[in-house]
C-alpha cells in the first residue's frame, strides 16, 4: 500500500452538498445493486461436497452423506441463500478511476448538472493503514478503494477443497461482467449495515462541477467548501468541466 492515487464519486448536486457538509458517504448493501450478477459467484461441482459439509458444520447441523435429507439441506442452502447470507452484513460505496466518463455523468451526476468528488490516497494515508490492524482499519474513516475486475466468467465461491480463501473472497466481491468495464469502478467495503459512514476529511481533494450546472448551484458548492475548510482546516479545489475542442471527451480548464 505505497501507491498515491485519486478516485472519483459521481453524484447529484444535492448529494455533493450533503457529503461535503456532513463528511459522510452512503454505503449500500450489495443485495440492492442494479446488477443481479454482482457478487454472485458460481458454486462448481469440484469442492461442492466439502463446502456443503463446512457450511452445515458452521450452522450446527451434522452433515448427511447420502439420502433425501442431504438433498433437502442442499435445497435449503442454495446459491441465492448463500449469497444473501454472505452479503447481509456487508456494505459498499463505489467510485471510479476517472472523473471524465460521459455515461457516468449522465447516469449518476444528474445528467451533467451534478458533481464529481475527487478523493485521494496519500502517503500519509498509506502510512496510517500500515500501522493499523485489519479490524482497526475497518472501523476507521480511511477510504482505500479496490479496483473492480472485469471478466466474462463469474468468480467461484470456493476452491477445490471447498474453502473460501482470501483471493477467492476478493475475486467474488470485485469481479463484474465486462459489459460494465466503461465505469472503471473501484469499491470501499464496510463490515456493517448499509448507512452513512464518515470519511477522513483530508482525503477529499476536489469538486468537479458539471458542464450543465448553473451559477446558483456553483455558488452553493463554493459555500459548503468554504464551510468545510473552516471546520476541518482542509482546502478543497473547485473546477468546472468543459467539452474538449476536438474530441469526444471532457476536460477542465
Amino acid at each position: 500500500m505505497d501507491k498515491v492515487f485519486s478516485f472519483y464519486k459521481y453524484v447529484s448536486k444535492e448529494a455533493a452538498i450533503s457529503i461535503i457538509s456532513n463528511g459522510t458517504l452512503f454505503y449500500s448493501n450489495p443485495l440492492h445493486f442494479n446488477d443481479p450478477f454482482d457478487i454472485a459467484p458460481t458454486f462448481p461441482l469440484k469442492g461442492r461436497s466439502k463446502n456443503y459439509k463446512m457450511i452445515l458444520n458452521h450452522i450446527g447441523i451434522k452433515p448427511k452423506a447420502y439420502g433425501k435429507e442431504k438433498k433437502r439441506l442442499i435445497n435449503i442452502i442454495n446459491a441465492e441463500n448463500m449469497r444473501a447470507g454472505l452479503l447481509q452484513n456487508w456494505s459498499v460505496t463505489c467510485f471510479s478511476k476517472s472523473p471524465f466518463i460521459l455515461p457516468l455523468w449522465a447516469h449518476y451526476a444528474d445528467n451533467h448538472k451534478g458533481c464529481v468528488l475527487e478523493f485521494r490516497v496519500t502517503e500519509e494515508v498509506n502510512t496510517t493503514i500500515k500501522a493499523l490492524g485489519a479490524q482497526e482499519y475497518d472501523r476507521s474513516d480511511i477510504l482505500y478503494p479496490l479496483p473492480v475486475l472485469y471478466s466474462k466468467k463469474r468468480p467461484v465461491g470456493y476452491d477445490s477443497n471447498g474453502e473460501v480463501t482470501h483471493d477467492i473472497a476478493l475475486n467474488m466481491i470485485l469481479t463484474k461482467d465486462t459489459a460494465w468495464s466503461y465505469e472503471q469502478e473501484m469499491r470501499c467495503f464496510k463490515l456493517g449495515a448499509a448507512g452513512l459512514y464518515p470519511f477522513r476529511k483530508n482525503q477529499l481533494h476536489r469538486v468537479y462541477c458539471g458542464l450543465k450546472m448553473d451559477e446558483s448551484s456553483i455558488s452553493e458548492i463554493h459555500n459548503v467548501v468554504r464551510a468545510y475548510k473552516k471546520l476541518h482546516t482542509h482546502s478543497i479545489r473547485i473546477d468546472r468541466v468543459h467539452l474538449d475542442r476536438d474530441e469526444f471527451k471532457m476536460t477542465k480548464l
